[in-house]
């Protein structure tokens, strides 16, 4: 089965999701199934525009944030003690004059803050030079203080 390219979504879950929003449509009677959407977005001809960088120089904003994976069991862990399920980290870098995305990265919670930000900050640079970097405590280390001043950005990092 197809992705959409631009957001990594199956067409079930693009069902679900229509399904969920078609009762804001007056008009719609009915959602279309994943089949449809999957012919329809193969004839299409169009390209999403994510981010439209207007600025020859830019400043982010970064921080991540933990998602879970599963629901599951949620009761029987907290009430037997049970092994604490593992979830994901959400890594976002965005343009704080225009509130658009300029990076994005999923890793597994293991991998800390800071071991992201020479990817985010390599991705921001596709939509324009970056003059400052407003960043919170999990990037606050000498390594990540250098990549910044080698690459002639200001950041700004709350410290532990």
């Amino acid at each position: 089965m197809a992705n959409l390219t631009a957001f990594k979504t199956d067409y079930r879950t693009l069902e679900g999701i229509a399904r969920k929003l078609i009762v804001f449509i007056p008009q719609a009677t009915q959602a279309p199934d994943y089949t449809t959407s999957e012919v329809r977005f193969k004839q299409s001809e169009y390209r999403f525009d994510v981010y439209q960088g207007w600025e020859e120089e830019q400043s982010i904003a970064l921080d991540a944030s933990g998602l879970k994976t599963s629901n599951r069991g949620e009761y029987r862990i907290s009430k037997y003690k049970g092994k604490r399920r593992k979830f994901v980290k959400l890594h976002i870098g965005v343009n704080i004059m225009t509130h658009q995305i300029v990076a994005c990265s999923v890793t597994p919670e293991e991998i800390s803050d800071g071991k992201e930000l020479p990817k985010i900050i390599e991705d921001g640079e596709n939509y324009g030079k970056i003059k400052r970097a407003l960043l919170d405590a999990g990037y606050d280390s000498k390594t990540n203080h250098l990549i910044l001043a080698n690459k002639g950005i200001n950041g700004v990092i709350k410290p532990r």
